[in-house]
């Protein structure tokens, strides 16, 4: 008797899987060949991924050698986590795993202590904070010695960064319902303008439907958002909502507290002296990552290695 077409695309996406294992543990083998085996091996999303974590890492275990391995996105660190979970040859020791959280978490497999996930959406979540204003405040502002004022400026920081939470929100949910769903996206958005309007005071929505901001394969049907609607509503936005879209926020927002703070009459910084030295404009992740406090469940993490 013959298979039913069910049954087929069944077993086509279990030999594709097994051979996208395949290719995965052969690239990664590769990249392991040249690195002495004494050495330990961390697997990164990307770029950012392991720049962010060389700071936090070399802040709570100094004393930590390992070479990183970048594997161009999520779904690949969990591929090769996959391919290598069976392998005889002693490759699977080397290795740990590092992940951001997301919406999809690990993606259906279950928590390994080979794999660190995110309590927060994703690295960037640890960035947008106000302890890493208060830092720039007090050192790249040249507002050292007021403490005060610093604050005020934070819970301003704050209030804005909520508004702009507020305006993502319907946003975050159309990506969180895709991610349930498994429904394909579009690529997202990679410009703060196509999010919201920024200035130093408000965030406001963009006059744009979400539908061409965020574009679907399928939308979800009105069952599944009232479900998904109810997760979704539990979530804290500055740890759970995309972090990505937050740092782009942050940045455009430091870069908008910069031109205040050299402007005289200043708005946010009217009490303080117009400051003697530059104000960088270098508000990048590589600047803001090592400002950043690390996950704390990060240092047991490592200490495990």
């Amino acid at each position: 008797m013959s298979e039913s077409p069910n049954q087929d695309a069944f077993f086509e996406r279990i030999k594709k899987a097994k051979e996208v294992r395949a290719v995965r543990k052969v690239e990664f083998a590769a990249f392991a060949s040249a690195i002495p085996e004494h050495k330990k091996i961390f697997a990164f999303e990307g770029t950012d991924d392991r720049l962010v974590y060389h700071y936090w890492i070399k802040r709570l275990r100094p004393d930590l050698e390992y070479e990183a391995y970048q594997c161009n996105g999520k779904r690949k660190v969990l591929q090769l986590f996959d391919s290598l979970k069976s392998d005889l040859t002693g490759l699977k020791n080397r290795v740990w795993y590092f992940i951001d959280r997301d919406f999809d978490e690990l993606q259906g497999r279950s928590a390994d202590k080979k794999i660190f996930l995110t309590d927060r959406y994703s690295i960037e979540n640890y960035i947008v904070c106000d302890k890493v204003l208060d830092d720039l405040l007090n050192v790249e502002f040249h507002c050292n010695g007021h403490p005060g004022h610093r604050q005020k400026i934070v819970q301003e920081f704050l209030r804005v960064y909520d508004l702009f939470l507020e305006s993502t929100k319907e946003l975050n949910f159309r990506i969180y319902a895709a991610r349930n769903l498994n429904i394909k996206t579009s690529d997202l958005p990679e410009t703060i303008h196509l999010l919201v309007n920024v200035s130093l005071n408000d965030a406001t929505v963009i006059d744009v439907p979400l539908t061409n901001v965020v574009i679907l394969d399928r939308e979800p049907t009105p069952e599944e958002i009232t479900i998904l609607r109810k997760q979704f509503d539990q979530l804290n936005a500055r740890h759970r909502y995309r972090g990505k879209f937050a740092m782009l926020f942050f940045i455009k927002w430091l870069g908008l507290l910069r031109s205040d703070r050299l402007t005289d009459p200043s708005t946010m910084f009217a009490n303080i002296p117009h400051p003697e030295n530059a104000v960088g404009g270098g508000f990048s992740l590589s600047a803001l990552a090592p400002k950043s406090r690390a996950p704390n469940h990060l240092g047991p993490f490592l200490a495990s290695v």
